[in-house]
């Protein structure tokens, strides 16, 4: 069975206790549809940039737009626009086994954001916004569940419910990502570890 919203939205609601199903997220007279569709979006977002998920990591070669733009930085790039999060720019130089963080800056203009650094003609590293929950594995569809649970766990009306599904979160998000990155293969492990990000919740 294909994963919808719609199935990630029950599966939030049967983690808190809550039997009552949707069948979409727009029903009106729906009050679990409501609060589902009120924080389905930002549980989304929120989960995509708290890990480096294999799915949603893209490579793209950023857009210059402008030399020289402040006296810090010598290039600007305009911000992807399917970013949720920019995990790095890759150093050509040296080569995948040699990797070192490439400098640089998150700021804006009158157009959007931009990046700014010193590598010419950069490449990002970035989670990507993945809307299309057929794109999801299980178990970031799980986390993801999981995290809906922490913001929908009124429905439940107990307040224990609340920290149960926060700390299901962190496990099942964990969890996840260890079997995600165990899924890659490098000649030193050491190397991928520097750009496994922060995992608070």
């Amino acid at each position: 069975m294909a994963t919808t919203e719609v199935s990630i939205a029950n599966i939030a609601l049967g983690n808190i206790g809550v039997n009552k199903f949707i069948a979409a997220l727009d029903e009106q007279r729906s009050s679990e549809a409501r609060i589902c569709n009120q924080f389905y979006e930002h549980s989304r977002q929120y989960v995509l940039r708290d890990g480096l998920w294999t799915f949603a990591k893209r490579y793209i070669n950023l857009t210059l737009v402008e030399e020289d733009p402040t006296p810090e930085w010598q290039f600007s790039y305009r911000y992807p626009p399917d970013c949720l999060l920019a995990r790095y720019i890759v150093n050509p130089i040296l080569g995948r086994q040699e990797r070192k963080p490439t400098e640089y800056e998150i700021a804006g203009d009158d157009q959007g954001t931009l990046i700014l650094t010193d590598m010419e003609d950069a490449q990002l590293c970035y989670t990507m916004d993945v809307i299309n929950p057929g794109r999801y594995d299980q178990m970031f569809t799980s986390a993801f569940a999981w995290h809906l649970s922490t913001k929908i766990w009124t429905l439940s009306k107990l307040k224990e419910v609340l920290a149960m599904a926060t700390k299901m979160y962190q496990t099942e998000r964990d969890v996840a990502l260890a079997y995600a990155y165990n899924e890659q293969k490098y000649a030193d492990p050491r190397q991928e570890a520097e750009w496994i990000q922060g995992r608070d919740s």
